[in-house]
């Protein structure tokens, strides 16, 4: 039978050393999963940690619906796309002060706002059922897209993105609806109308994007 004696004095520094590495471990983790605020790791309230999820969704939002103005650009009449040049480059804005409810500040837009261009899928349904199909999924994104927006915890600091991106959802629903009325009756009152509400879109779109970059700036 063997034996194994351990002396008081490495008992001692065993008891000190192996919680002081746990500690030092949990420190290093916590360091590297933590959210930097200049250069340096922070702990995060509740609240922060709320407003840190609202900000990571938003931008998720605006990815989804840039994905669906591309839709959307692929399925409308050749007058509009083919005018993608003028409509993306400059666009003059008649309100160039965005009301932002209960966010720090109001947020200036200049009187030339550059909106997103967007590349037209090489893949566009020719026939009208297939686009009409096409653009009825890119309405039933929208409705997911305008789902998650209301389930989510709006941060009492937030409201006013919040109902930025609320309002994008209403552009992009006339949007997509003037797309679906020139798809089934290309006149030119539809492909105006839908000219039309696109220029909107794109702009509510470039004011979430340039909001919720102003209050990505803001919080740690």
């Amino acid at each position: 039978m063997i034996e194994i004696t351990i002396s008081r004095t490495a008992l001692r520094r065993c008891l000190v050393v192996v919680p002081l590495g746990l500690l030092l471990l949990l420190g290093v983790i916590g360091a590297a999963v933590s959210p930097l605020a200049n250069g340096h790791p922070v702990i995060l309230t509740r609240e922060r940690l709320n407003l840190k999820h609202y900000l990571d969704e938003a931008q998720g939002w605006i990815r989804r619906f840039e994905d669906i103005a591309v839709r959307l650009d692929a399925l409308s009449p050749a007058s509009i796309t083919v005018a993608t040049d003028v409509l993306t480059s400059t666009s003059s804005l008649s309100v160039t002060l965005v009301p932002t409810g209960s966010l720090p500040a109001q947020l200036t837009l200049p009187s030339q706002a550059p909106l997103s261009a967007f590349t037209t899928p090489a893949n566009q349904p020719t026939n009208l059922f297939d686009r009409a199909q096409a653009a009825e999924h890119a309405i039933q994104e929208l409705q997911a897209l305008e789902r998650d927006l209301q389930q989510i915890e709006t941060p009492v600091a937030l409201t006013g993105l919040q109902d930025i991106a609320a309002e994008t959802v209403q552009t992009f629903s006339l949007w997509s609806s003037q797309v679906m009325d020139a798809i089934g009756a290309p006149t030119s009152d539809t492909i105006a109308a839908a000219q039309a509400s696109r220029q909107s879109a794109l702009v509510a779109l470039e004011t979430l994007r340039q909001t919720l970059t102003q209050q990505q700036g803001i919080q740690p």
